[in-house]
């Protein structure tokens, strides 16, 4: 049986040795070339441009807005495959009362807010945004102001620049104060949830207006969704969603759908008392899933090419407060501690391209504490974005450009 060899990406090799005619076609000898070629290959994954690697600096919204007011982020960004762009809100002070906007960026680093304002803070706050409909349509989801229940309010971007509004309704609140996550997913269902509330389901609808709650949702005792521990990934012809826990209660089980409506149970990796979730992506190149782990003092990257089963692949003595994956780029957001102001403090990025073994970095820093309000790192387009609510950072985009998603 063939053995798997990851390749030495400490080994550049200045020369292959072939086999030749009159060499005895064993194993060692073909294993000779093979084994040269894979270390060069992992040495150049390791060394060429890549996303992670290559940071633009922290920058301020307001600075990259640009409109000469104050701006905050609102709400967190997300990756469009339809327009080829990162689409977030945020929130003007210069108003009175606050004033929230669409605003779009092609590369994560240049702002612009080109539609005007669509509702004023007073009438309703925005928890999240959900896109990938083919249309282009994008759904907003803002809490009524003195209401107990939450506006989901579409609009419709089209790659012309104009934005329309595409229908409204109400989406009946699970829970107070929390953030809304989701996406779109396959067959045409828009599926949504709130994470950090033990009991809250996930939603489903076909149109992205109506809304149901899931028909089979039994998630083991403690279990309370995470806001920013999901994977969206192809299972065949299907595409699943897998929801991870937040907090650090032990729960055995996350939670997974293929169509938005019947969940079920699959096994988490074992952690320990204490240890939480940090953040789960998808290699995209190889469809394995990745799910990071932290104490406040350690941090645990796990793999999983079969949902339920899950391999330890590294181990990392700082603490974790984002994860994000991009094609086979791994990326952690940890602490370094020390002293604030001394070189060895911070907050910063460190990156494996070899599906978590090894780590390098930091590649990015700020000495901002993580803050639990719209934090976060994210991957989309070919690159990274750090956010928080007054602050982000861009990695280069690497690669050719995203594949439009019509």
């Amino acid at each position: 049986m063939p053995s798997p060899y990851a390749g030495n990406p400490a080994n550049d090799a200045p020369t292959v040795q072939l086999p030749t005619d009159g060499d005895n076609w064993s194993a060692s000898v073909i294993n000779t070339p093979s084994e040269s070629f894979a270390d060069s290959l992992a040495y150049l994954r390791g060394n060429l441009n890549r996303a992670s690697g290559n940071w633009r600096g922290v920058n301020l919204w307001t600075a990259a807005i640009g409109l000469g007011s104050t701006f905050s982020l609102q709400s967190r960004p997300v990756w469009s495959p339809i327009h080829n762009a990162w689409i977030a809100v945020f929130v003007s002070s210069a108003t009175s009362p606050p004033t929230q906007y669409i605003g779009i960026s092609g590369d994560g680093v240049s702002w612009q807010i080109p539609y005007a304002s669509y509702g004023a803070s007073e009438t309703y706050t925005v928890f999240g945004c959900l896109t990938g409909k083919p249309d282009g349509t994008i759904i907003l989801f803002g809490q009524v102001v003195g209401s107990p229940v939450t506006a989901n309010i579409q609009y419709k971007f089209t790659l012309g620049g104009t934005l329309t509004t595409a229908g409204s309704a109400t989406f009946s609140n699970p829970g107070a104060g929390l953030a809304y996550s989701g996406g779109w997913h396959q067959a045409g269902v828009w599926v949504v949830w709130k994470g950090g509330a033990t009991g809250v389901s996930p939603w489903y609808s076909t149109d992205g207006l109506s809304y149901s709650s899931a028909v089979t949702w039994s998630p083991p005792s403690g279990f309370t969704i995470h806001d920013r521990a999901s994977v969206f990934y192809t299972v065949g012809a299907a595409t699943a969603i897998v929801l991870f826990p937040s907090g650090t209660t032990v729960v055995s089980y996350c939670m997974a759908t293929i169509d938005g409506e019947n969940w079920f149970q699959e096994a988490m990796p074992s952690l320990s008392a204490g240890e939480s979730v940090v953040g789960a992506s998808v290699d995209t190149f190889t469809g394995t899933i990745y799910l990071c782990t932290s104490t406040g003092s350690t941090t645990k990257v796990w793999s999983s090419t079969v949902l339920g089963t899950w391999t330890l692949v590294s181990t990392i003595s700082h603490q974790a407060f984002a994860f994000a994956v991009n094609g086979r780029e791994l990326v952690v957001w940890i602490g370094f501690g020390g002293t604030p102001g001394t070189l060895n403090a911070g907050y910063g990025a460190i990156t494996s391209t070899d599906g978590g073994t090894t780590w390098r970095g930091p590649t990015a820093r700020t000495l901002t504490s993580p803050s639990t309000v719209n934090f976060g790192l994210w991957s989309g387009g070919g690159q990274f974005l750090y956010t928080n609510t007054l602050e982000f950072d861009a990695s280069q985009v690497v690669g050719p450009p995203a594949v439009l998603g019509f």
